[in-house]
């Protein structure tokens, strides 16, 4: 069973602390699957950065990300 499907088990994949998180983390953290942050990834609409071939992300760029992306929501709804 692929980790962001594990329900059971509490959501121990990132630490607060260390303010990056891996793709699979992000996933967990915004309930998606891993393949909709690759495709966010490829359209280029979710902050993410390549380290040694591994993508990563800050966990202060993904919160304003959600902000922004609210936002702007609720405008063109408007």
């Amino acid at each position: 069973m692929p980790l962001w499907q594990n329900r059971k088990e509490p959501c121990k994949l990132y630490t607060v602390n260390s303010g990056i998180m891996t793709l699979k983390e992000v996933a967990v953290f915004l309930k998606v699957k891993p393949v909709t942050i690759y495709k966010l990834l490829s359209q280029k609409k979710i902050p993410g950065m390549k380290m040694l071939g591994a993508w990563r992300f800050k966990r202060e760029l993904i919160d304003e990300w959600i902000d922004k992306d609210c936002v702007a929501g609720v405008k063109r709804a408007m």
